[in-house]
Order: C-alpha cells, then structure tokens, then sequence
C-alpha cells in the first residue's frame, strides 16, 4: 500500500520508535508456546491441566527467568529455559520485567536474566522501568547477596552499544552484592542469535545444577509438552482485539494498536492501472500524534486459507 504525501515506508526503520497501526480484521489466532496455559483470559484451558501444572515440590529450588523482549526473541528464549529447568528438577517460571516488581528481586534465589538490548544501548520499552529503578540502587539500598544469577544478551554489532543492557545487568548485579554462577552470553543478531543462545545454555545448567547440587546427566534431549490453544468465537458480539492497547507502554513493535480505517479513496481513478489511494486512520483514545517523519508499520490478516488448513489440522 502507497501513502500518497502522508507516511514513508522503511520497513528497515522499524526495530525504531514508530507508530505502529494494525489493519485488518483477525478472525482466528493460532499459536504454540512451549509453555502451558498461563494466562487467565484465554478461553477453552482445561482447568484441571493449568491447576495441576502449577502444582510443584515446593523443596525443589526456584529459578526465576526474567526477560526484557522487544520483539519476541528473548521471550522466547526465557520460555525455553524455563521448560530446561523444569525437566532438570528446578521451580522455574519466566515473568516479564514489564510485570515485575523490583524490590522482590531482594528475595529471589537465582535469576537468569535474558535482555535485549534496544536502540542505542537502551533496555526494551518492557524493561525500562526496571532498569530506571535499578541504577538508582547499590548494596545498601538493595543487598543481593544471596541473590544468583546469570545473563544471556541479545545484541546486534551493527550498533555502537552492543548487547550494552546485558553488561549494565551485570554492572548493577555486581555492584548489590549478587553472585555470578555462569558467565554473561552475548547472542549477536547479526550472525545467529539462536545459535548464540544454544552454545551460551549448554554450560548454563551444569553450573547451576553442581551449585545446588541436582543430578544432571547432561544433554540436550529435553522431552516436551508443546501445548496448542485454539481460540474463535463466531457467536461473540465483543469485537476481537489481539492487540491490546498498554497504556504503561510507549506504542511501538510489541505495542500497537488497533486503529479504524476512516477513509479510502483511490487518487488516480480508472485511467491507470496504478493504484495511489489516500487512507486515513482515527487514533482516537490513543497517546499517539502523527508528526512528520513519522513510519507506518501494517500488519496485514492472516491469509484466509492457511488459517482454514491451520484449524482442519488441528481438528
């Protein structure tokens, strides 16, 4: 789609602060986590299943993975080490900085932060309020001496400051007193993040698992259950919104919004085959003004019929 004389499309730009404006209509989501249910407002969970995986041995030692994402990589990441450490024989659970509060981070046993790091050096928009509240603190203020942790970064060479909210993570970490049980990894987008990710974990959990003395053979065959949610309601007279807006966040990648469509006209008529169309967009009820320069990521729809193949396979 064209703007004519309204927004520059640079899609490179987009890992950027920009205005993000979701079109279309979403009907279906489909999606895989390697995670079990874990929110309280999705429909069609088996109760009995979600309350018996959030019962654990309260003896076995907590792993608390905290992950600052812009984009998804180090959500996902998290996720991964919270099934690892749940096979291997630790409590682990992933929260999002963006939900955590900083002065429990006194009372935690081991921490595992993966963080990306944003822009010019910057923690995510996620982590932003962990991080201002973080370098406020020291050893008086805020004891981490029992506290043990580790790091995984995401970076990118491409830019100055890489994987700069790893190293202030353990700057800060150092600084409260917190014990260091593995070494920070530096996953480097530029080459290959994932492959960064599983080099930097294959000596994660052996130093973890010495430390609080659990069995580990070693490996990496960790078995699984890939839970899969399904969610559509035809009946429905609320208007589905997969992107909820968070007014705690600064609209950008990982918070959009959901804006209507109030004008589209065609500009060059029936004499072309060209098409230049003028669209506006309410931003009605949002924190959000359009000021010149400003970029226009669009989510398109999901393609009608690789959902219609998505929902006959999975019954």
């Amino acid at each position: 789609i064209f703007f004519s004389a309204m927004v520059a499309m640079d899609y490179s730009d987009l890992i950027a602060p920009c205005a993000l404006v979701v079109l279309g209509v979403v009907g279906y989501v489909v999606y895989t986590t390697l995670r079990g249910p874990t929110q309280s407002d999705v429909r069609g969970v088996n109760n009995a299943a979600a309350g018996a995986e959030m019962e654990e041995d309260m003896s076995k030692p907590s792993l608390k993975i905290l992950f600052g994402s812009q984009t998804g990589s180090a959500e996902t990441f998290a996720k991964t080490l919270v099934q690892e450490g749940k096979t291997i024989g630790f409590r682990s659970e992933a929260v999002d900085l963006l939900d955590y509060e900083p002065e429990d981070l006194q009372d935690e046993s081991c921490v595992v932060f993966v963080v990306a790091t944003y822009g010019e050096g910057e923690p995510t928009d996620s982590a932003r309020d962990f991080y201002e509240w973080f370098n406020e603190q020291n050893k008086e203020t805020c004891d981490l001496s029992n506290v043990n942790y580790s790091i995984f970064g995401l970076g990118d060479t491409q830019y100055k400051h890489f994987n700069q909210c790893s190293k202030d993570t353990e700057r800060l970490m150092k600084l409260c007193g917190g014990n260091q049980l593995y070494v920070t990894g530096q996953g480097d987008a530029d080459k290959d993040l994932e492959e960064d990710f599983e080099n930097w974990k294959q000596d994660l959990w052996p130093a973890l698992t010495k430390f609080y003395d659990i069995k580990y053979e070693g490996g990496d065959n960790f078995d699984f259950e890939r839970t899969t949610r399904l969610e559509y309601d035809p009946n429905s007279s609320t208007p589905f919104d997969p992107y909820p807006y968070k007014k705690r966040l600064e609209i950008g990648q990982k918070n959009p919004v959901w804006a209507t469509v109030t004008c589209n006209r065609e500009l060059l008529g029936d004499s072309t085959e060209r098409s230049t169309r003028h669209i506006e967009l309410s931003l009605d009820g949002f924190d959000l003004y359009y000021e010149a320069g400003d970029h226009l990521g669009v989510y398109a729809p999901n393609d009608d019929t690789l959902v219609d193949q998505y929902i006959s396979r999975l019954s």
